[in-house]
């Protein structure tokens, strides 16, 4: 907490500083909303708005970084924890475990889903 206050401008745009803390802590843009929230910088009621704002958010991030797949591969893994996605996809290429078990423990639907995934993580 004390690394995330420092990071954080409390004088600043909250929304503006979402992503930037998200991707510094490797955490979803909704674990930044609940760490502003035990922070102090924002109320319960300013915590519930933002979370419902959340999906418009993610929506125009989609719409200028071109389409579903890529948000969904780039954030993947922060969701279910590195370590965890890169040993269940380990485990499934090596035939451990089964593809259908993991498409499901990962919320991926399509094998090039999975593929991008593997290879953003560096699991061959």
């Amino acid at each position: 907490m004390a690394e995330f206050r420092d990071r954080l401008n409390a004088n600043g745009n909250l929304r503006v500083q979402l992503q930037p803390l998200a991707e510094h802590f490797r955490v979803s843009p909704q674990v930044v909303l609940g760490r502003l929230r035990e922070a102090g910088a924002l109320t319960w009621e300013e915590y519930l708005v933002e979370l419902d704002v959340e999906p418009v958010r993610v929506a125009q991030l989609l719409a200028t970084r071109g389409g579903v797949g890529v948000y969904h591969h780039n954030t993947k893994a922060a969701q279910v924890s590195r370590r965890f996605a890169r040993a269940l996809i380990a485990s499934t290429k090596e035939g451990r475990n089964p593809y259908t078990r993991a498409f499901r423990l990962l919320d991926v639907k399509r094998a090039s889903t999975f593929d991008r995934l593997a290879d953003r993580l560096g699991v061959r």
